[in-house]
């Protein structure tokens, strides 16, 4: 799939069909820490918020990286 989703539709498109292919657990990133402060920085807590709604969607685990302590729920 693509390395950064820029937008929800990118992963709503995505979870039935990784599901399908087999998978066991969905991997994304809410979070994509650049060296630049101007380049695109992730969908951060709408990410989150993403990768909530594919693992009710789907039921299938979500593994993914968070940048600091506060946006571990």
């Amino acid at each position: 799939g693509p390395r950064a989703a820029r937008d929800a539709s990118i992963f709503v498109a995505r979870w039935e069909g990784v599901k399908a292919a087999g998978a066991h657990v969905l991997r994304g990133g809410a979070f994509k820490p650049r060296t630049s402060p101007y380049a695109f920085q992730g969908l951060e807590d709408e990410g989150l918020k993403l990768l909530a709604e594919a693992r009710r969607e789907t039921g299938l685990p979500v593994v993914t990286e968070v940048m600091t302590a506060d946006k571990v729920d």
